[in-house]
């Protein structure tokens, strides 16, 4: 399964430290089956940096959903 992450860098491996706190479901590092969706977050990102960067939503392949451990990072398309 292809999941996707909606951002203005590129996430190789995903560190949930890096998670912001007060997130609208708690911390985490939230991801989508939609690659559409990740993108307009992405744009939402963008927006909040205040800075110039670039739409990226990041491609992840995902074996089985009980092991976060097993994602792997496929790549990166930026927008």
């Amino acid at each position: 399964m292809l999941l996707y992450h909606g951002s203005n860098v590129e996430i190789q491996k995903p560190d949930l430290k890096m998670s912001r706190k007060y997130l609208d479901f708690g911390a985490g590092f939230y991801l989508t089956s939609n690659n559409e969706q990740a993108i307009q977050f992405a744009g939402k990102v963008v927006l909040r940096a205040m800075k110039m960067s670039k739409k990226l939503f990041n491609q992840y392949a995902l074996k089985t959903f009980d092991a976060i451990n097993r994602l792997q990072f496929v790549k990166s398309h930026t927008y």
